[in-house]
């Protein structure tokens, strides 16, 4: 895998399972990796971190350059998110807004996307694997992304 778009999730559990001492390694090659282009986040995923985690909105305010704005192909692929998926965001999603627009991002960039959830129960309401199956997009964990960095731990 190349690029991987990240979920809110992913920044929080990233902070609280791997604090910077003693995981300094996947700090650095996590700002590395998204100096270069290789991690990003969506601009939604920076303001649900400014809602919920004091310390994740300090660590990403330092690096904004990771959270791309929704350029008109991203806010395209929204819009076919939401049309095949239209309660994906729904109003009482809460903590769940940015998710189309991690996938969106994952479209347009292709990449994959890295999330804390697993598939929905059926009938439940649609989860970033269920719509990132949809739309063929590689959908892999925390862990599998540190694999991928090959830290060495």
């Amino acid at each position: 895998m190349s690029a991987f778009s990240l979920d809110t999730d992913v920044l929080i559990d990233a902070a609280k399972l791997y604090p910077r001492d003693p995981f300094t390694r996947f700090w650095d090659t996590l700002e590395q990796w998204g100096s270069g282009g290789r991690i990003f986040a969506s601009e939604q995923v920076f303001e649900e971190v400014s809602r919920v985690d004091d310390e994740v909105f300090g660590w990403a305010k330092g690096h904004k350059h990771i959270f791309r704005p929704p350029i008109e192909g991203v806010q395209n692929a929204v819009r076919r998110i939401l049309e095949k998926f239209p309660d994906f965001a729904a109003a009482d999603a809460g903590m769940h807004y940015a998710d189309p627009w991690v996938i969106a991002q994952a479209i347009v960039h292709a990449a994959a996307v890295v999330a804390k959830e697993r598939p929905a129960q059926p009938g439940a309401r649609p989860k970033i694997p269920d719509v990132c199956q949809e739309f063929k997009v590689t959908c892999v964990s925390l862990l599998d992304l540190m694999r991928e960095m090959k830290l060495g731990y």
